[in-house]
């Protein structure tokens, strides 16, 4: 088919498969809940269709809240067989030994060493007609975590069983055009060993090749970087990043790397591993400077006669009023783990960076974050390069840290997140694609229009020369707006003073 080249190019709104979780205080229906997902939602995402087995990977867990919002079966089918990949805390089992269900769920306690996490959220269901979804996201499985704080999900398209001619290919790759994420997925749930062996057979059996998107994940160990480490951790999302991103000029010329998260870890003393070593990491592309010469290139000061544009980090991470104001008052600052002592050993070099959580326009101002998204923007254009949504926050302990003079990459964490970029949705090297924030209001003019990645592509050369934008949903606005001089992050072992928005004081 000769291309058209008189016409104007078509243009898209593609969906990225990430959505923000809904607001309890306004109706399902109302507009700001609009392509956001429950708790409940994403566990009947074909609500015609029996889940029979799932596996739910998380940290914190609350049975009775979970098996609440757990629809029962339709068309009478027996309920779902439960397995919970989860942190071990002490009178989980016995909780749930106490309750009427059945069947019981089967629990999978990970190993950790004194300091690790199993930090990951995801859900894998599976259907009475053969298919399954793949949820990765970032609330507990706890009541204060859905409802009334800031959450986001990668949700998969249905997948189906590969075919006969895909079948010998292992690792869950499908034989299509993205092999990669059944493969990363499968050595993901290998990292656990003979735990979820069953899992992994299974997983096998789907084909998902037309999934969009990248797993980026950290398994506990010590990580030799020359045989492994750029697997996990920020060492796989450099690579994935000088691999398939390339910079617009917008981008190029000025753009923020954007970490925003929900809690603090010890970064040391001076800014060695957040700047010279994460943000390196972060800053990678295929065609810009930074994240592929000198170690601090990306992060100094820019002059006039530089060619590279302004390149900057910012940390979005509420401060003390942010948390006070909340739809859960001072409560919601439980969720927000940053120590005092933390605060005062990298206050010198994290206070320029911070940036206070506003959500006006994205009508998620007074919804404290839980959310961990990480992305390289221009504020003022709004192009987004790439984001990811993941469980990991900002620690060493989850996305690693390197050792014996960058021999190997020591991660103590279980972690998991999906990245897109723009080259995972194009079909055809004509079409041009960008990845765009929009505010809630925006997203909602567009979504009527909106179509899956699986839908724009199955469209063959009907749009090989597109012009398409995938909406992004932060939960924050652009531009971001920088602590003032009165703003004090929050610590969680602080007793700041004054009432919240429920009229209490912070009681220690």
């Amino acid at each position: 088919m000769p291309k058209r080249e008189l016409e104007q190019p078509t243009h898209h709104h593609v969906h990225s498969s990430m959505r923000l979780t809904s607001l309890s205080d306004h109706l399902p229906t109302h507009a700001t809940n609009a392509d956001c997902y429950s708790l409940r939602d994403l566990l009947s995402l074909r609500p015609d269709v029996a889940i029979t087995s799932m596996y739910q990977f998380n940290y914190l867990l609350e049975p009775s809240f979970f098996f609440t919002h757990l629809p029962p079966p339709p068309n009478n089918q027996p309920p779902p067989q439960v397995t919970f990949v989860v942190h071990k805390k002490p009178g989980l089992v016995e909780a749930v030994a106490s309750m009427t269900m059945r069947p019981k769920p089967d629990f999978i306690f990970p190993y950790l060493d004194q300091y690790g996490t199993h930090h990951s959220k995801m859900m894998v269901l599976f259907y009475q007609d053969g298919k399954m979804h793949l949820v990765i996201h970032t609330a507990n499985l706890i009541e204060r975590d859905w409802g009334r704080k800031s959450q986001m999900c990668w949700v998969s398209s249905l997948m189906g069983l590969k075919t006969k001619a895909e079948s010998g290919g292992g690792g869950g790759g499908g034989g299509g055009p993205n092999v990669e994420f059944g493969k990363d997925l499968d050595e993901y749930l290998a990292s656990y060993g003979k735990q979820l062996e069953d899992l992994r057979n299974r997983l096998k059996e789907f084909d998902f090749s037309h999934q969009v998107g990248q797993i980026v994940a950290s398994v506990p160990g010590r990580h030799a970087v020359a045989a492994q480490g750029d697997k996990w951790g920020h060492l796989k999302l450099k690579r994935l990043l000088k691999r398939d991103v390339v910079l617009s000029d917008d981008l190029v010329a000025d753009s923020t790397v954007v970490c925003q998260y929900s809690s603090t870890g010890s970064l040391g003393n001076d800014n060695s591993w957040l700047v010279s070593e994460f943000g390196e990491s972060l800053s990678a592309s295929k065609n810009a400077s930074g994240g592929g010469g000198s170690r601090s290139s990306f992060f100094a000061p820019v002059s006039s006669a530089s060619p590279s544009g302004k390149r900057k980090m910012a940390l979005v991470f509420p401060c003390v009023t942010d948390v006070r104001d909340s739809l859960q008052g001072w409560a919601a600052g439980n969720s927000i783990p940053f120590g005092n002592d933390l605060w005062l050993k990298q206050q010198s070099y994290m206070r320029p960076m911070l940036k206070k959580w506003v959500g006006v326009e994205a009508e998620r101002h007074r919804a404290m974050p839980h959310i961990k998204t990480f992305s390289r923007v221009n504020e003022v254009t709004k192009e987004v390069g790439w984001v990811l949504v993941t469980s990991h926050n900002l620690s060493k302990a989850a996305w690693g840290c390197l050792q014996l003079k960058g021999k190997q990459l020591f991660i103590r964490s279980f972690e998991i997140g999906v990245l897109l970029v723009p080259s995972y949705i194009k079909t055809f090297p004509s079409q041009k694609v960008i990845l765009k924030a929009f505010n809630a209001s925006e997203y909602r003019a567009v979504l009527p229009e909106m179509e899956s990645a699986q839908e724009f592509s199955f469209k063959g050369r009907e749009v090989e020369d597109a012009s398409v934008v995938v909406p992004i949903r932060f939960p924050f606005d652009l531009p971001l707006k920088a602590y003032e001089a009165a703003d004090e992050p929050w610590r969680w072992d602080v007793g700041f003073e004054g009432f919240d928005s429920h009229g209490l004081k912070r009681d220690l």
